[in-house]
């Protein structure tokens, strides 16, 4: 089932790509943007490892006493109605009994269907590793990664001159990775010649079990926050 899902992302893809290259007139200069960013990231859910069930939940305050560190990028390089995306992101916490470092990371192609609106799809990697003590003679320690594939699509069109709109919505996994995954986020730019200042909003989840019995594990979690970036255009 998981596979047929992403054999009918990459089908409408190439039909959408086919169908709308001679419906607008585009830009036909290579153009990147590269934009570093901040994500005030909370975390609420519960994970289980080795059986065991144990509830997170990081709050806003928790971020800027327990994060010791978080890098976040995204790159797009755009042709015509195409755009080729990369974004990352690694943040950990360390909030004692719990040591939770994640990685996320994206590659995906999006096609514009219209001057304001693409759709997407690709893949989103995730690590996640974790490490408490029951007691203090008892280090647990669980590191998980799995690959999903994603589809959605982006909305992006000025409210004036210089304020732009953005919201994106995905979902992916299908059981090839996650069991299922979903991801909305939401902003606003202010755009000069060469660069956009943008704040915006982001909520992601995913449910992910692997192994059974004292081997399961569970990562069923949401992480959201606002984020601030700068969007410097070439």
């Amino acid at each position: 089932m998981g596979k047929k899902i992403l054999f009918g992302i990459l089908a409408i893809i190439s039909f959408s790509a086919a169908t709308v290259e001679a419906q607008y007139g585009y830009d036909d200069r290579l153009r990147l943007d590269i934009a570093p960013y901040v994500w005030l990231t909370t975390m609420n859910g519960d994970v289980t490892v080795n059986g065991s069930t144990r509830h997170i939940n990081f709050t806003y305050e928790d971020f800027f006493q327990y994060s010791n560190l978080g890098l976040s990028g995204h790159i797009e390089v755009k042709k015509r109605n195409w755009a080729i995306i990369f974004d990352w992101i690694y943040v950990d916490l360390l909030k004692d009994p719990t040591y939770t470092e994640i990685t996320l990371g994206e590659l995906s192609l999006a096609i514009r269907l219209s001057k304001s609106l693409e759709i997407l799809g690709g893949g989103r990697y995730f690590k996640s590793e974790i490490e408490y003590r029951d007691d203090p003679e008892n280090l647990n320690k669980v590191e998980k990664k799995w690959v999903d594939p994603i589809i959605g699509g982006r909305f992006t069109t000025d409210l004036t001159k210089f304020l732009v709109f953005m919201f994106r919505a995905d979902v992916g996994g299908f059981g090839i990775g996650s069991n299922f995954e979903w991801n909305i986020a939401s902003g606003i730019g202010y755009r000069l010649a060469n660069i956009t200042f943008m704040a915006a909003y982001r909520i992601w989840y995913a449910n992910y079990e692997s192994g059974s019995g004292e081997n399961l594990f569970v990562y069923d979690m949401t992480t959201s926050g606002p984020g601030i970036t700068m969007i410097i255009h070439f």
